[in-house]
């Protein structure tokens, strides 16, 4: 399009070809977004490039092409652009309008075809969605399309011809392909499957065995790179190869080498895809090495602890020590002894910088002390959750002496909770005694000493919103009372339910085609949906009937729209029926509304899609 394309600007094309840098000067043009719509939008200053809409010029017809073209040439034969700050607008409001429709009708075709690929998805993936529920969505996004899809527990190539170089998998289905790819979660060589789908750089490793045909490297070290250019190293134990390369070497002597990584099916457990090495090249013995033990581990782990506490750490590059001198060469000599007393001496070391790094972030110790209310001068670490084991809530909070000492007592407790809609739906006084104290540990504030008031789940009231605060104040008779203080609950409280009617069923929904003839008739007969309250709320919708009347074609569509209980249209779409006979009866679950209020009542109905 526009100054890109070679046939407009031929002089690109060749600079590139020669390597040559061709600049071109940028004259005024009708496709420029500030002469199209006018100052405000655009630049007229900084050129095509950044500021060009010559996209929008596809929606227009040849007429109106024609029209706008010589408006433009009419506008620069009179001086109308000889001003550049002050320029009208090209298009007529119209044309503006026009295209702005045309967007929209091509987004809206965009998603119907995504919906009818999303279904047809589902469909051909109804027997994995069936095992593995907690895919659907994934299988709704990448099924059957040239995708390598990254989860939590690993990546499921998507790909419909992934499995042809899988050493084993001859006689797999595309189904089978995927399946063993998700039951071998957790079970693979991990570094090795980086490998494969990044950049694998070098080998090396130290030869623990031989057989007749293969040898076995005790652990292969293992470096590759990114495609940004960022690099990583691991390791893999006990990797068994091929002899063909090796043949030359002996038990014990270390290699380099470079080897194409591949995917096979393990069979040994089930069936399990993995990774392994083959086809050596450039082997090179090198000299005997080790990878980190784990006690060098272990120092490396306290040299982190040092320069993460030391006090230059603002002015570090964390290349060259600012420490001085002795204080450096001291740790070294007591890290340096030996045996036992070396262990023992970096146990030492490693505790007194990790209660060091506790009293730093804290402050204050975690032993709890006697319950003088007199004492007690601190109200601190308070938070809010629900506990899905017991189903109830937690309060914790802890209390603090003037010496910043821990302490339990009987105290009182006030808990207001309002969501985020402004709806208090918990208000309640507690009392808190000394047993409901106890040692709590979190992965983000490690362990701590906090009382425990819990609130069952049914006294919280069912609001429009999970999101709330939660209002604290902790105080006993007139000599202890703190300020209210508040914390976050997140996607936690409960929500009230919702409702769909459709009121309207069963109906028969008659589909024609382009010459106005009916082709098929739908008998829509119930509706059943599903309402997930976690985290973003949504409404899974499930259309279940019969076709009636007409033959197996491609797709029967049914257009639906959803109402509020204000009869405003919230959603509305078309749902495709795929290869449907006379006598048919189809369950199509593809319709899904997202942000859906608590507590309100939908309505659902269905028409010809026109």
């Amino acid at each position: 399009e526009g100054c890109g394309n070679p046939k407009i600007f031929p002089e690109f094309e060749e600079g590139l070809k020669r390597g040559r840098l061709v600049q071109k000067e940028h004259y005024l043009c009708p496709w420029n977004t500030a002469v199209m719509y006018g100052n405000g939008r655009g630049n007229i200053h900084t050129g095509c490039y950044h500021s060009c809409s010559i996209e929008k010029a596809k929606y227009l017809s040849a007429d109106m092409l024609k029209s706008i073209l010589k408006r433009f040439k009419d506008s620069m034969s009179s001086g109308k652009y000889d001003d550049k700050d002050k320029i009208t607008p090209l298009l007529t409001t119209s044309e503006i309008e026009y295209i702005e429709e045309q967007e929209k009708k091509e987004k809206r075709l965009e998603e119907e075809r995504y919906k009818a690929e999303r279904a047809e998805r589902i469909k051909r993936a109804a027997k994995l969605i069936q095992k593995y529920p907690e895919h659907k969505e994934l299988f709704a996004s990448c099924y059957g399309e040239k995708v390598l899809a990254q989860t939590y527990d690993g990546n499921i190539d998507f790909n419909p011809n992934g499995y042809a170089d899988v050493v084993g998998a001859e006689k797999f289905t595309y189904d089978d392909y995927i399946d063993v790819q998700i039951r071998s979660f957790h079970k693979t060589r991990g570094w090795f499957a980086t490998c494969f789908y990044n950049i694998p750089l070098s080998f090396k490793g130290t030869i623990e065995r031989k057989t007749k045909d293969n040898i076995c490297f005790e652990r292969i070290f293992v470096e590759g790179m990114y495609p940004d250019g960022l690099c990583f190293d691991g390791k893999e134990e006990h990797v068994w190869m091929s002899l063909k390369g090796f043949e030359e070497y002996e038990i014990g002597d270390s290699v380099s080498f470079f080897a194409d990584v591949y995917r096979y099916v393990k069979t040994s457990n089930g069936k399990q895809i993995d990774y392994s090495l083959r086809e050596p090249q450039k082997i090179e013995k090198i000299e005997n090495y080790k990878l980190p033990t784990d006690k060098e581990l272990a120092e490396q782990a306290v040299n982190d602890i040092i320069c993460e506490t030391c006090y230059l750490g603002e002015q570090c590059n964390r290349i060259s020590c600012l420490r001085p001198k002795k204080r450096t060469w001291s740790i070294k000599k007591r890290n340096d002894k030996n045996g036992d007393g070396r262990e023992k001496e970096m146990k030492k070391i490693a505790i007194s910088l990790v209660l060091l790094l506790l009293l730093n972030l804290c402050g204050c110790s975690i032993l709890p002390v006697g319950t003088n209310i007199s004492s007690i001068e601190t109200l601190k670490s308070w938070s809010f959750q629900y506990n899905e084991g017991t189903n109830d809530y937690s309060v914790f909070f802890a209390l603090l002496t003037d010496t910043e000492r821990y302490v339990s007592a009987d105290v009182d407790a006030d808990i207001r909770i309002v969501n985020e809609n402004g709806e208090e739906v918990y208000k309640g006084t507690h009392s808190v005694s000394k047993n409901d104290f106890g040692y709590y540990s979190s992965q983000a504030a490690g362990k701590q000493y906090l009382a425990n008031l819990k609130i069952p789940a049914s006294d919280i009231m069912a609001g429009t919103s999970a999101n709330g605060k939660v209002y604290i104040t902790i105080y006993k008779d007139e000599s202890l009372r703190f300020d209210e203080v508040n914390c976050e609950a997140l996607y936690c409280l409960p929500i009230k339910d919702v409702q769909i009617n459709a009121s309207s069923l069963p109906k028969e929904v008659v589909i024609k085609g382009y010459d106005g003839k009916i082709e098929s008739k739908i008998k829509v007969e119930s509706v059943t949906y599903i309402y997930e309250k976690e985290f973003t709320s949504q409404l899974k919708i499930t259309v279940s009937g019969t076709k009636t009347y007409g033959s197996s074609s491609s797709y029967d569509m049914i257009k639906y729209k959803i109402y509020d209980s204000k009869k405003f249209v919230v959603e509305d779409g078309i749902f495709y029926l795929s290869s449907l006979s006379s006598g048919d009866k189809f369950k199509d679950d593809s319709i899904v509304i997202y942000d859906v209020i608590p507590g309100e009542t939908y309505s659902i109905d269905f028409f010809e899609y026109n």
